[in-house]
């Protein structure tokens, strides 16, 4: 099977199981008071959402370019525009988020960076969103202990155990690389060695572009955890910002890693479950299909148009 046979394949899986997931959640939900409730809707607050939503990739694409700046390297927007929502379709399309890193490796190396280069800017856009999280510890429990949710308890406890152990691995993977390469997969341990010595050789010279791509991921993802608590405002209820950016922040961090096609099923479900704690029946799967779309949707959306002026390589796909 040729690549875009795999892809065509990979799409229509994803589309099915969001159709599916969509449909339940709306099946759940709707009601008669679901047609009245529509009337409070805000148009305002849902183009601020999709403000929010821009501004999130865009320091995400700004983020990327700063990190290549670091290795001194230079990409431009468009090249960063591409490597992210061609990673983002990709990913969102293929099991645990796979199939998109061969392709932002490939789009990296027309640009001139090597395979280690190309990891290694991988490798860093990850832990910075990572290491976000324990900064939002404080925050999550100040505001989300009085939560009555066992979902947001469970998720944030899976959470705080699962990236714990994982920063753990990695970081002890950096400083006893050849210790960790007995007992962990070959190609992870690869990729921690090309960050590590890219790391080294580039990466620690340019402390102030890596600091810029720190502030990039900030505000990259604060902008995308307000995405929730906007579209609660568009419907019509009155919510507490932070809170509700709160139960984004736990639920994104808990769907990372899922099985599924871009946490298809999982997403719908997890949103379904968390956010019902401050959003009435009625409205909630309303709510779930605009959070889905601007989350998740048209981020898969805009990098299938963009994924589709790109001729693939053969070897685009491994898994």
């Amino acid at each position: 099977m040729n690549e875009r046979k795999k892809i065509n394949k990979y799409v229509r899986t994803f589309f099915f199981i969001s159709f599916i997931s969509i449909t339940i959640v709306l099946i759940l939900t709707s009601s008669k008071k679901t047609f009245f409730s529509i009337r409070l809707i805000s148009f305002s607050y849902f183009f601020y959402a999709l403000l929010t939503t821009s501004l999130r990739y865009l320091f995400d694409i700004l983020r990327t370019q700063t990190i290549v700046n670091a290795m001194g390297k230079r990409i431009n927007f468009s090249t960063a525009f591409t490597f992210i929502f061609g990673g983002q379709f990709l990913g969102g399309i293929t099991p645990f988020q796979a199939g998109g890193i061969p392709l932002q490796l490939w789009i990296l190396k027309r640009k001139n960076l090597d395979y280690a280069e190309g990891t290694a800017t991988i490798f860093l856009r990850g832990l910075l969103s990572a290491l976000i999280f324990p900064f939002l510890l404080p925050f999550v429990y100040q505001y989300g202990k009085n939560i009555k949710s066992d979902i947001f308890r469970g998720l944030l406890f899976y959470i705080i155990i699962f990236y714990g152990v994982v920063l753990l691995v990695v970081l002890l993977s950096i400083i006893f690389t050849g210790f960790f390469k007995k007992i962990l997969p070959i190609k992870f341990v690869n990729g921690v060695q090309n960050f590590k010595n890219v790391f080294t050789s580039k990466l620690r010279k340019h402390p102030i572009p890596i600091l810029i791509s720190f502030i990039f991921t900030i505000l990259s993802l604060g902008f995308y955890f307000f995405t929730a608590p906007l579209l609660l405002k568009g419907l019509g209820l009155k919510v507490s910002l932070i809170k509700v950016a709160i139960l984004q922040v736990v639920l994104t961090y808990g769907l990372n890693f899922t099985p599924s096609p871009g946490a298809s099923g999982f997403a719908e479900a997890g949103a379904l479950g968390i956010f019902s704690v401050v959003c009435p029946k009625e409205l909630l799967g309303i709510y779930v299909v605009l959070w889905r779309f601007l989350t998740g949707y048209l981020g898969i959306i805009v990098g299938g148009i963009v994924s589709s002026k790109i001729t693939y390589p053969e070897t685009s796909l491994h898994h």
